[in-house]
């Protein structure tokens, strides 16, 4: 059963990133608060900032193909593993530049 989970993380790299933010960064710093008032403020903070994190760059993304379909289709090979860099570029950066705001 550990296995099919595992296995279950590794080919859904989006849930197997998820997983490992909660599991390796939210819980931990819920886990070490000195009172509940703390554990529910850095809880709040903890999964906001995850939601805003993930959920930003799913807009975008989404944003972007809606707004360029013409010009991917024109793409060779190449340029659309280009296009898929430089997208993911500009997602971090924007969502690198709200975050540090």
């Amino acid at each position: 059963m550990l296995a099919s989970g595992i296995n279950y993380l590794r080919n859904h790299s989006t849930i197997d990133v998820f997983f490992r933010e909660l599991t390796a960064n939210n819980l931990p710093r819920i886990a070490i608060v000195r009172n509940m008032d703390e554990a529910v403020d850095v809880a709040i903070t903890q999964f906001g900032n995850m939601a805003s994190f993930n959920g930003t760059g799913f807009l975008v993304q989404g944003l972007i193909d809606k707004m360029t379909p013409s010009l991917q289709k024109n793409l060779s090979d190449q340029g659309k593993e280009w296009f898929r860099l430089g997208k993911s570029f500009s997602i971090f950066s924007m969502i690198g530049a709200m975050m540090y705001g």
